[in-house]
Protein backbone atom coordinates (compact mmCIF):
# COMPACT_ATOMS: atom_id res chain seq x y z
CA UNK A 1 0.00 0.00 0.00
CA UNK A 2 1.47 3.62 -0.94
CA UNK A 3 0.63 6.58 1.30
CA UNK A 4 -2.02 8.17 -0.60
CA UNK A 5 -3.72 4.83 -0.40
CA UNK A 6 -3.15 5.09 3.29
CA UNK A 7 -4.06 8.82 3.34
CA UNK A 8 -7.48 7.76 1.94
CA UNK A 9 -8.30 4.92 3.80
CA UNK A 10 -7.94 6.49 7.10
CA UNK A 11 -10.14 9.45 5.64
CA UNK A 12 -13.01 7.42 5.08
CA UNK A 13 -12.38 5.72 8.87
CA UNK A 14 -12.27 8.71 10.38
CA UNK A 15 -14.79 9.00 13.55
CA UNK A 16 -15.23 12.97 14.28
CA UNK A 17 -17.18 12.91 17.47
CA UNK A 18 -13.51 10.69 18.75
CA UNK A 19 -11.68 13.97 18.43
CA UNK A 20 -13.87 16.66 19.70
CA UNK A 21 -11.37 16.93 22.58
CA UNK A 22 -8.49 16.05 20.67
CA UNK A 23 -6.04 18.79 19.42
CA UNK A 24 -2.57 17.88 18.14
CA UNK A 25 -0.36 17.58 15.02
CA UNK A 26 1.06 13.49 14.51
CA UNK A 27 3.64 12.16 12.44
CA UNK A 28 2.74 8.81 11.05
CA UNK A 29 6.60 7.00 10.62
CA UNK A 30 5.83 4.34 7.92
CA UNK A 31 9.42 3.09 7.86
CA UNK A 32 10.78 3.20 4.64
CA UNK A 33 7.76 4.85 3.22
CA UNK A 34 7.01 8.56 3.04
CA UNK A 35 5.37 9.80 6.18
CA UNK A 36 2.11 11.29 6.52
CA UNK A 37 1.08 14.37 8.96
CA UNK A 38 -2.02 13.87 10.52
CA UNK A 39 -3.55 17.18 12.07
CA UNK A 40 -6.69 17.21 14.01
CA UNK A 41 -7.83 20.57 15.20
CA UNK A 42 -11.60 21.19 16.76
CA UNK A 43 -12.74 17.82 15.76
CA UNK A 44 -11.51 18.92 11.96
CA UNK A 45 -8.80 16.00 10.32
CA UNK A 46 -6.10 16.51 7.80
CA UNK A 47 -4.09 14.17 6.41
CA UNK A 48 -0.87 14.61 4.22
CA UNK A 49 2.08 13.70 3.30
CA UNK A 50 5.26 15.00 5.47
CA UNK A 51 7.50 18.04 4.14
CA UNK A 52 10.83 18.26 5.81
CA UNK A 53 9.70 21.36 7.85
CA UNK A 54 6.51 19.93 8.95
CA UNK A 55 6.29 20.00 13.16
CA UNK A 56 4.42 17.14 14.91
CA UNK A 57 3.54 17.32 18.50
CA UNK A 58 4.78 13.35 18.58
CA UNK A 59 5.22 10.63 16.30
CA UNK A 60 4.13 7.10 15.77
CA UNK A 61 6.47 4.64 14.29
CA UNK A 62 4.87 1.90 12.21
CA UNK A 63 6.73 -0.70 10.26
CA UNK A 64 4.46 -0.08 6.97
CA UNK A 65 1.84 1.88 5.60
CA UNK A 66 -0.25 -1.47 5.68
CA UNK A 67 0.71 -1.99 9.48
CA UNK A 68 -0.71 1.66 10.18
CA UNK A 69 -4.00 1.20 8.73
CA UNK A 70 -4.68 -2.16 10.57
CA UNK A 71 -3.30 -0.54 13.94
CA UNK A 72 -4.82 2.48 13.36
CA UNK A 73 -8.25 1.15 12.59
CA UNK A 74 -8.67 -1.61 14.83
CA UNK A 75 -7.51 -4.47 12.86
CA UNK A 76 -4.65 -5.12 14.51
CA UNK A 77 -3.76 -5.14 18.16
CA UNK A 78 -1.88 -1.97 19.12
CA UNK A 79 -0.41 -3.82 22.64
CA UNK A 80 0.48 -6.91 20.97
CA UNK A 81 2.59 -4.78 18.45
CA UNK A 82 4.38 -2.59 21.11
CA UNK A 83 5.31 -5.85 22.87
CA UNK A 84 6.97 -7.06 19.86
CA UNK A 85 8.71 -3.43 19.09
CA UNK A 86 7.14 -3.54 16.00
CA UNK A 87 4.72 -0.09 16.86
CA UNK A 88 6.21 2.58 18.87
CA UNK A 89 5.53 6.53 19.92
CA UNK A 90 7.98 9.49 20.98
CA UNK A 91 5.37 11.06 23.26
CA UNK A 92 2.58 10.80 25.60
CA UNK A 93 1.12 7.96 25.87
CA UNK A 94 -2.69 9.03 26.56
CA UNK A 95 -2.28 11.07 23.02
CA UNK A 96 -1.30 7.22 21.75
CA UNK A 97 -4.70 6.00 22.71
CA UNK A 98 -6.53 9.14 21.83
CA UNK A 99 -5.23 9.05 18.04
CA UNK A 100 -6.05 5.30 17.88
CA UNK A 101 -9.84 5.88 18.62
CA UNK A 102 -9.93 8.56 16.19
CA UNK A 103 -10.23 5.81 13.29
CA UNK A 104 -12.50 3.19 15.10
Amino acid sequence: MDTNTLIERLKAAYHAPAAQDFDAVVRLDLGSQPHVILRVHHGAMRLHPAAADDQADFTLYFTDAEQALALLTGQADPVAAFMAHQFRADGYLILVFSVLALFR
